[in-house]
């Protein structure tokens, strides 16, 4: 039993490992917002109505509308411009002219 455990097929001891990694994680995170007074700010609640807030409010609005204007763009005006640029293609395609260089060459 003890081989399968330490491979890792114990539902016990994956459970514990998972624990341990995950109590180290926050306790990093945590030992972070005590020592750098710049990150207790920006974890703060308090940061939307901080100096700076406006500032970021702007940027989070610019960001948004760019994706969306990108994302209708690209679903719909591309489409519709190649679509009229391909049925002129293939009219130009089966036009008199073409038919005569075709002829020539």
């Amino acid at each position: 039993m003890a081989a399968g455990r330490h491979h890792g097929q114990g539902g016990g001891d994956l459970l514990h490992r998972f624990s341990v990694s995950l109590r180290g994680r926050h306790q990093a995170g945590l030992t972070t917002r005590r020592t750098c007074p710049r990150a207790r700010i920006s974890s703060s609640p308090e940061r939307i109505t901080r100096a700076g807030a406006a500032s970021r409010f702007s940027i989070g609005v610019v960001v948004v509308a760019g994706m969306s204007v990108g994302t209708l763009f690209t679903l719909f005006v591309l489409p519709a411009v190649y679509t009229v640029l391909a049925k002129d293609h293939h009219a130009a395609a089966h036009s008199t002219r073409a038919r005569e260089l075709a002829q020539v060459s």
